[in-house]
């Protein structure tokens, strides 16, 4: 089974390593917290110095609040795709 943080897609115009490093935020997040997850246990976890997590993300809250219209639009489509394939078989 696909838990959620490994089902993240690559937003378009999203660079794949900001992606790869929110899954990794967010799988930690779910184990330890927010609160207690801070931008180092995403740098050691993902095998890059702090400096590159900062260069992608200057806060822990930019991590979790970054744009998420882009990920919105995507599950949009999908639904929208989903409820056509629906109408189609029904």
């Amino acid at each position: 089974m696909t838990r959620a943080v490994d089902a993240i897609p690559a937003a378009e115009g999203l660079p794949e390593k900001k992606v790869e490093l929110m899954r990794i935020a967010y799988r930690l997040m779910a184990q330890k917290g927010m609160h207690r997850t801070t931008l180092q246990d995403v740098a050691e976890a993902a095998g890059l110095s702090k400096a590159t997590v900062v260069y992608y993300f200057r806060t822990k809250e930019d991590l979790v609040l970054i744009d998420c219209s882009d990920f919105i639009d995507e599950g949009t489509k999908l639904v929208r795709s989903i409820k056509r394939g629906c109408a189609i078989s029904s």
